[in-house]
């Protein structure tokens, strides 16, 4: 009935889930995730994030590890590459270690960003992370 292919409406847009994943408080996960959806992350990450979606670090919430996604929120604590396809906000009260590769930079103030940051019109040119992954 809504099918846009029916009545011949083309669409560029990248299909993705629109499920919400969550990491809690509380919750340690130690490895590798990817996910088609957005990720929330509340708890801690010991490994890298590859998502299609948006992540959202809370302030409570710790990244050790690459993360590679379409947007990214940050008020909690990264070390590690960002490499982020749309937009990169970096929250009052981010602690951010770590090279950034990006198309759009939001730093407000009160964030501590240490690292290089690349922006180009198509973050996939210079993004590390996912020539690296496209390796294996």
């Amino acid at each position: 009935m809504f099918n846009p292919k029916e009545k011949g409406i083309a669409s560029d847009a990248p299909v993705r889930s629109t499920n919400v994943n969550m990491i809690g408080e509380g919750t340690t996960v130690r490895g590798t995730i990817e996910a088609d959806g957005d990720l929330r992350v509340a708890g801690l990450v010991n490994g890298n994030i590859r998502c299609k979606g948006k992540v959202i670090v809370a302030q409570t919430g710790k990244i050790s590890g690459d993360l590679s996604a379409e947007e990214a929120d940050i008020a909690g604590h990264v070390k590690g590459q960002l490499a982020i396809q749309r937009k990169l906000s970096l929250r009052n009260g981010c602690e951010v270690e770590g090279d950034i590769f990006t198309k759009s930079l939001l730093i407000e103030d009160g964030a501590l960003y240490e690292g290089r940051c690349i922006m180009r019109e198509s973050s996939a040119s210079v993004n590390p992370i996912s020539k690296a992954s496209e390796a294996n």
